[in-house]
């Protein structure tokens, strides 16, 4: 499945925790039941408004006190300093009518490749997708490199584990997306088949597949393929049973788009890889907004909300606290656009925001006392 909501919330969690142990004494007993809360419970107990009323009380005062946090060196705004990049926006009529080839890295681990024809088994894989993606934005796939990849490096079954270590290591690859492949021996599927066997980020760049070139599994394996490459083109979760973009599939597989997903796909088939989704401009989130509204599967979180909290991580973990809460916000109001001020990930957000305020005016106040 996709980088789900998840995923993000336990990589923010991760982040304030580690932060907090760098504090100073008095900083870390200031907020750090707040943070260890955080990580135990992310949707807390307040409701949204309650919860978001506090976190706006608290940021304005960590904002006018923002002199006495660690500044950023980059110039621009957070998005530019997370290392994001642009957009490529040509017209949808025009580039449409001529073919996009996408520049594939494979990274294979050793399980996959106990398969001697493993190379001519995903050049297949790939050209199966490239039909599917022809049919819908002409679109095409071809591999130009291989790596062998040491998923041994992480020993659980985690899929995020994973996905971390594929998106880490590939960071420096050139091409325009990486498939990472992997054939461990994996635990029964607890969440369904995408959950356990696939992953990637909206508008991201990795798709991770934990699918072996045994040939009984080819067809499980060439629809999660196809699944987490349309994440890739910012495509979400479908409720249809008859879309490839289904969450949890319980019979044979299917291979098709739904209409929203393939307008998605359509929209954004020119983009850059490497650039995240939080950089497409208004006019581009404005039609995702829509497209989600109307078709998201209950409880999925904005795509966009989604991308920005990955940037709110990054900034954290760059020591830029404020701009980090700022990429929060902005989600927030995303996900308020879809869900209004009760849905789900308004409240997390809105709970995420009042303990990130607490976590820094603590450590700014913790910073004054040193002086």
């Amino acid at each position: 499945m996709t980088w789900r909501m998840t995923l993000v919330r336990k990589g923010i969690s991760v982040v304030l925790r580690a932060a907090s142990r760098l504090c100073l004494a008095a900083s870390l007993a200031t907020v750090g039941c707040q943070v260890r809360d955080l990580v135990g419970n992310p949707g807390g107990d307040r409701s949204p408004a309650t919860a978001f009323a506090a976190a706006g009380k608290c940021f304005d005062h960590v904002t006018q006190a923002s002199t006495t946090v660690a500044p950023h060196s980059a110039s621009g705004d957070g998005r530019a300093k997370a290392g994001q990049g642009t957009v490529v926006h040509d017209s949808i009529a025009s580039s449409a009518s001529r073919t996009r080839a996408v520049s594939v890295i494979v990274l294979a681990d050793e399980a996959f490749q106990y398969d001697h024809a493993w190379k001519s088994i995903v050049t297949r894989d790939l050209q199966f997708l490239s039909d599917a993606f022809s049919r819908t934005a002409n679109v095409v796939f071809n591999a130009i490199g291989w790596r062998t990849w040491d998923s041994g490096r992480i020993r659980s079954a985690d899929i995020q584990a994973m996905y971390d270590l594929a998106v880490s290591d590939s960071r420096d690859v050139q091409g325009d997306v990486v498939l990472a492949l992997s054939g461990r021996e994996l635990p029964r599927p607890g969440d369904g088949w995408y959950a356990d066997f696939g992953a990637a980020a909206y508008f991201g760049r990795v798709a991770l597949v934990r699918i072996g070139p045994d040939g009984a599994a080819t067809n499980y394996r060439r629809e999660i393929e196809l699944h987490e490459f349309a994440h890739l083109f910012g495509a979400w979760h479908s409720a249809s049973p008859t879309s490839v973009m289904r969450i949890h599939p319980d019979h044979d597989p299917v291979y098709d788009f739904d209409p929203v997903a393939s307008a998605v796909i359509r929209r954004f088939r020119d983009r850059e890889f490497r650039a995240g989704g939080e950089t497409l401009s208004d006019d581009d989130i404005d039609f995702i907004t829509m497209q989600f509204r109307s078709s998201r599967v209950s409880g999925e979180m904005h795509p966009i909300a989604n991308a920005l909290g990955r940037v709110a991580i990054a900034l954290w973990r760059a020591g830029d606290a404020i701009e980090g809460m700022k990429e929060l916000q902005r989600a927030r109001r995303l996900c308020v656009d879809v869900e209004g001020e009760g849905g789900p990930n308004v409240a997390y957000f809105s709970n995420l925001l009042l303990r990130a305020c607490a976590f820094v005016k603590g450590q700014t106040q913790s910073d004054a006392h040193g002086r």
